[in-house]
């Protein structure tokens, strides 16, 4: 297991790293395998953030990742369209 708080594919069981290339490799809205997003799991003080900070957090990523696209944003995290909409923390952005 890693050392760090981030975690990686090797970090995974490998029937589960498996299912996470073949699924990327397949899906043509994956990010590259060069491209890193980046969620982090602590806070400015290094205390684990709540559910919502986190939730906000991955909202905002897949937003930034699909361009403003809310229906592709909310499909990548497998969340409904019209719940995404209530976790986007600054909608007024996105419009």
């Amino acid at each position: 297991m890693s050392d760090s708080y981030i975690l990686d594919t090797d970090d995974l069981p490998s029937d589960m790293a498996a299912l996470t290339h073949q699924s990327s490799s397949h899906n043509p809205n994956a990010a590259p395998p060069d491209t890193m997003l980046t969620l982090t799991l602590l806070d400015e003080k290094g205390r684990f953030k709540n559910t919502n900070q986190l939730i906000a957090e991955m909202v905002t990523i897949a937003l930034e990742y699909h361009e403003g696209n809310v229906t592709r944003a909310a499909q990548a995290i497998g969340m409904a369209k019209s719940t995404f909409y209530k976790k986007i923390p600054d909608l007024e952005k996105w419009r």
